[in-house]
C-alpha cells in the first residue's frame, strides 16, 4: 500500500502520542476500529482519552507539517514567531 503524503505525515505525528506510530494498515480499518487502536495503544499520558481526542491531537500536529506551519531554522526570528501565534 503506497501511502499518500498526508497520511505519512499522520502516521509520523502519531509516535509523538502513542507508543509506536501508526502502520500502513491503519489507514484500511474503519473509523471505530482506528479510534480503538488509538485508545489501546496511546501513550501513558494520553491512556485515559478517548480515540476521538487522540486523533484530533495527531491531526493537528499533522495538519501543522502539512499546511507548512513549522519554524524553519533559517527563518526563526522573534517576528516569525509572534506572527505564528496568531
Amino acid at each position: 500500500m503506497t501511502l499518500t503524503y498526508e497520511q505519512k505525515v499522520y502516521q509520523w505525528a502519531s509516535g509523538h502520542y502513542l507508543a509506536d506510530n501508526v502502520p500502513d494498515s491503519f489507514f484500511k480499518i474503519s473509523d471505530k476500529e482506528q479510534l480503538k487502536h488509538l485508545e489501546e495503544n496511546a501513550w501513558q499520558f494520553f491512556e485515559d482519552c478517548p480515540g476521538k481526542d487522540i486523533h484530533e491531537y495527531i491531526w493537528s500536529l499533522a495538519n501543522d507539517v502539512i499546511m507548512k506551519r513549522v519554524p524553519d531554522e533559517n527563518d526563526y526570528t522573534e517576528d516569525w514567531w509572534n506572527e505564528h501565534q496568531k
